[in-house]
């Protein structure tokens, strides 16, 4: 029998065995560590970044009580007749030559999306004033989806809007995810509907119905006797 030859050594003293299974082991761990980082960044480049002026917030509630309904024959609930759908709210109160140019695109979503689970409210703030006066100005405007009118402010308050004109953009569980200002007229709309359409697809949570309300009015016993 022969002896096994002396296994030769680096010049650090190491065999070249140990030395073979060191260099293999600092491989896998740099090979681990740019997976990781490589996995890493790529879930951050693939995380949806949110539409501009856009937040999203809980939950607002309902439309508050004790207010007049035109454009249909009852008030309008978030979680009861426009449960499920994608609301958007606009706050104005239509004394500016410029939101003749917003409203005529909201009127163009309402009917681009007649057969989608979208709906579109007008927020009429106009203190001081009653029914007749505001039947005047919606028809005045062609105003054809349905109006709620803040005689008293409270309406702004309960939404969190401080002026006009005002964007809300709610999505199918009634929760605000998007808010505009005076901006909101080129603001990319229809990306965002589709965004929230999809979003509730996928949660199960979009009607499968559109939403159109009867033609009527509906004027509270209180306010009806108004100048």
């Amino acid at each position: 029998m022969f002896p096994f030859p002396p296994q030769e050594e680096d010049d650090g003293g190491l065999s070249c065995t140990e030395l073979h299974r060191q260099r293999i082991r600092s491989a896998v761990v740099f090979g681990l560590a740019v997976l990781l980082s490589a996995l890493g960044l790529g879930y951050l480049f693939s995380l949806k970044r949110e539409p501009p002026n856009t937040e999203r917030f809980a939950a607002v509630g309902d439309f508050p009580e004790g207010h007049a309904w035109f454009n249909t024959q009852e008030t309008l609930g978030l979680y009861r007749e426009l449960s499920g759908h994608v609301v958007l709210l606009l706050f104005c109160d239509f004394t500016r030559l410029s939101d003749a140019a917003g409203l005529e695109r909201l009127q163009r979503l309402y009917l681009d999306l007649a057969t989608s689970p979208v709906a579109v409210v007008t927020v009429f703030v106009r203190p001081g004033a009653g029914p007749d006066s505001w039947r005047r100005t919606i028809a005045a405007w062609g105003i054809d989806f349905p109006v709620i009118v803040d005689h008293d402010g409270t309406v702004m308050t309960h939404f969190g809007v401080e002026d006009t004109p005002r964007l809300l953009v709610l999505d199918a569980h009634a929760r605000v995810v998007a808010r505009y200002g005076s901006e909101w007229r080129d603001a990319d709309l229809e990306g965002l509907i589709s965004d929230l359409i999809a979003e509730g697809v996928a949660s199960r949570s979009l009607s499968d119905q559109p939403y159109r309300a009867e033609p009527g009015e509906y004027v509270p016993p209180e306010l009806a006797g108004g100048p």
